[in-house]
């Protein structure tokens, strides 16, 4: 990731994303255009790159954040995409540790349910906010 910073070109984006994704139709040029500025922003390196880092040290567990997701008591809806990297367990390990979540996996989508299956996460996210 620490080289899209180093060369944050459309190419390069669209490249890493299409990685991201189930189905490259799905990532448009705007999206494309919009994660290209926002690498581009000042601090933006100096930001993401920690959190990115943080996230690969703890991608396969959750539990070193479980007193944190145990006293979340807002209903929770987690979305993720099957083909997302990692997989549904951890979606899945979150909302065991909470006290009141849900977890709707998108089985065509990667990264993006919300635009790789746009109507069917619509509609399931309207009904969990009713």
């Amino acid at each position: 990731v620490s080289s899209l910073f180093d060369n944050p070109s459309a190419d390069a984006v669209r490249s890493r994303f299409e990685r991201m994704i189930q189905g490259p139709e799905f990532l448009s040029d705007e999206m494309v255009e919009i994660r290209e500025y926002m690498l581009r922003l000042p601090g933006a390196r100096e930001t993401v790159i920690p959190v990115l880092r943080d996230y690969d040290d703890h991608r396969e567990s959750y539990d070193a954040n479980a007193k944190l997701l145990e006293a979340i008591e807002a209903h929770t809806l987690f979305c993720w995409g099957a083909h997302n990297e990692p997989g549904p367990a951890i979606a899945h390990r979150a909302a065991e540790l909470m006290q009141n979540a849900e977890v709707e996996i998108f089985e065509h989508s990667g990264h993006w349910p919300q635009v790789e299956e746009e109507e069917r996460f619509n509609k399931r996210m309207l009904a969990f906010l009713e």
